[in-house]
């Protein structure tokens, strides 16, 4: 299932929102700019998340290996911030592509930024929404607790 229509239907059975509130939010889902920033935040924190580990195992294995080999102190400092610059390029190039101009050049780029960006595109959207940015916060915690990622009494 989509994650907007999973949103959706977590909205539809909801006991958190009133009637008035369930329709409001949905109305306001389904603007257009809502709906593609939506979209746009799950594949940043995606994105992020894989970046993550990209950044925690194969960077810091690369320095290392780069370390133990006595290579120049220059490729400590270049393979990270060459990965780090590409990939701010390509989520820029992506979120503009995914975008096709509707979304500002500057919000663009600090949107593109890792680890964050899906958050400041999400919460400078949905600035003026304050039903659904309790919305998006509603449906975050429940699908952190459906999925039991970060969950204090998670079974081992």
């Amino acid at each position: 299932m989509k994650y907007s229509e999973s949103f959706i239907k977590f909205i539809e059975n909801s006991s958190v929102f009133n009637t008035e509130e369930k329709r409001e939010i949905i109305e306001h889902f389904h603007d257009e700019n809502v709906y593609l920033v939506f979209n746009l935040s799950v594949l940043l924190f995606v994105w992020s998340m894989s970046m993550f580990f990209v950044d925690l195992f194969l960077i810091s294995g690369l320095t290392i290996y780069l370390f133990m080999s006595s290579m120049n102190i220059n490729f400590f400092i270049i393979i990270p911030l060459a990965f780090l610059l590409l990939n701010i390029l390509f989520k820029y190039l992506t979120i503009s592509f995914v975008a096709k101009g509707r979304i500002k050049c500057h919000i663009l780029f600090v949107s593109s930024l890792p680890y964050i960006g899906f958050a400041f595109l999400l919460g400078h959207t949905l600035r003026k929404k304050r039903i659904f940015k309790r919305a998006i916060s509603s449906y975050i915690k429940y699908k952190r607790k459906s999925l039991n990622i970060f969950h204090k009494n998670k079974e081992i």
